[in-house]
């Protein structure tokens, strides 16, 4: 099946599918994609996990050096450092994640400016990392940029509602749920739901 026949596959199930499967899913498919609980950091010892940092940031640079001529290799090394944020996170190593994951930031705005697509993945990232740290302003923050570059970048592309778009919108709803926010959250799960009808 094609990557477009799926994705018309995909939105026909979801049309057709209640409301609260569809949110589960989407929650379960958010959690797969941020967090697993079998990464084998949560074992290392803090010098253990120290050794494997550097290593991994030595293969980063050996890769695709960030001050790399190319900007397919400046990419690379982003790329490379917003995956090492993710793995960090996924150990709960939140100070180690934050810092690659500002790398990774620093890169792509260097090469794409502030509202590409790669920014807002980041930034949606140091969201969950925040949310996490129950550091919520600053979540909150991050995670309204992201859905900022993730909308845009559907308006412009003739799209009523992209699959980053409703996960900005599903993380920001369970960040003000998790903070007492229900009122918020529910006007954000309704915008899910006629966003969902749209992909």
């Amino acid at each position: 099946m094609s990557e477009r026949m799926f994705q018309i596959a995909h939105a026909l199930q979801m049309a057709t599918t209640p409301y609260a499967v569809i949110m589960s899913a989407w929650v379960d498919r958010i959690q797969d994609r941020f967090f697993n609980p079998t990464n084998h950091l949560t074992k290392l010892s803090p010098e253990e996990l120290t050794a494997w940092l550097l290593e991994e940031e030595d293969k980063i640079k050996q890769w695709a050096p960030e001050d790399a001529e190319t900007a397919d290799k400046r990419e690379d090394a982003a790329i490379g450092y917003n995956d090492l944020g993710i793995k960090l996170y996924e150990a709960k190593r939140f100070e180690e994640s934050e810092v690659v994951l500002n790398k990774a930031l620093e890169l792509f705005q260097a090469d794409f400016g502030d509202d590409h697509e790669y920014v807002a993945s980041v930034l949606m990232n140091q969201g969950i990392l925040n949310q996490a740290r129950q550091e919520y302003t600053t979540a909150e923050s991050l995670l309204n940029r992201a859905l900022e570059i993730y909308t845009a970048q559907s308006q412009e592309s003739g799209e009523d509602a992209s699959y980053d778009v409703l996960d900005a919108l599903e993380l920001l709803a369970d960040l003000y749920r998790e903070t007492g926010r229900e009122e918020e959250a529910a006007a954000l799960e309704a915008e899910f739901r006629t966003e969902v009808s749209s992909v």
